[in-house]
């Protein structure tokens, strides 16, 4: 591994990855005591009340009469299943939200998203609809039972906490952390924030998603940017529709309605230094 990285610096000295490693973005962490970690769970249970209290758009109340209509059809034993593991009151879903805090790290977590449609499939399964000849059978699977780790997915998971870290000393901001959220309305649906940004008076402003592309290793984050290598920006800088990013992104604004136009921040770089494009619900 160091004898990798000794080549990727001296190939590309440039990419994000080498400025990290030279030591030239350092991150650093204060020691966490038990008390410090009781006061943060404090906080962020009243972040998560914040959030799940913010007044829902006017669909989620439509989609929620749909979704008892539809149970009610369902089979006996689908309606108790529903009932034993989907189904959430307020209290509950502030309870999930705290038991699958660290996210990808907690077995828990996996074991909500397991039940529910969350932002990072949202978009396959609303295309694969569309399909001539589907086989549900197979896409759940595929969805929910494929193996979670790859060389994408590990290279996110390992700079993440990284990249949070860059765009809080880069931007100034305050940002929190919480688990799985789900609203009561809709407890079918899930997404899971990489941060919570707050303001001055710690109420939460807008969320943070974090892609680390690994690209990073080869260029820097403004040439990623510029380039637009994941394109996901249309010529307008707008987000692209057809794009999983889009729908994480729409599923995400129709469960919580920030009074900022811009509800969700979007870093596309591999620490997340330069580029943060701000994106918002369409209705």
């Amino acid at each position: 591994m160091q004898q990798k990285s000794k080549i990727v610096k001296k190939a590309a000295p440039l990419s994000e990855l080498s400025i990290f490693e030279s030591g030239l973005r350092i991150n650093y962490s204060a020691p966490v005591n038990e008390l410090d970690r009781a006061s943060r769970r404090c906080e962020n249970e009243l972040i998560v009340k914040n959030i799940l209290s913010l007044q829902t758009w006017l669909v989620i109340g439509h989609l929620r009469k749909l979704s008892e209509n539809l149970l009610q059809q369902c089979e006996p034993e689908i309606q108790q299943f529903y009932k034993e593991r989907v189904e959430a009151s307020f209290e509950k879903c502030l309870q999930i939200a705290e038991m699958t805090a660290g996210q990808a790290k907690n077995d828990e977590w996996l074991a909500q998203r397991e039940v529910r449609v969350t932002g990072s499939i949202c978009y396959s399964l609303q295309t694969y609809i569309h399909n001539k000849n589907p086989n549900w059978d197979n896409k759940y699977l595929e969805l929910y039972h494929s193996n979670p780790h790859g060389p994408d997915i590990d290279h996110g998971n390992q700079y993440e906490d990284l990249a949070r870290d860059a765009y809080v000393k880069e931007t100034g901001s305050c940002v929190a952390q919480t688990g799985l959220l789900v609203r009561s309305e809709l407890p079918w649906l899930g997404f899971s924030p990489d941060g919570v940004v707050l303001s001055e008076n710690r109420v939460p402003l807008k969320l943070l998603e974090i892609k680390c592309p690994k690209a990073g290793k080869t260029m820097s984050s403004s040439l990623f940017a510029e380039m637009n290598a994941l394109q996901v920006l249309d010529k307008n800088g707008n987000m692209t529709v057809k794009h999983r990013y889009h729908g994480q992104v729409q599923l995400v604004g129709g469960e919580v309605s920030f009074k900022h136009s811009g509800s969700t921040n979007v870093p596309m770089s591999h620490t997340l230094r330069e580029h943060c494009t701000p994106t918002s619900r369409e209705d």
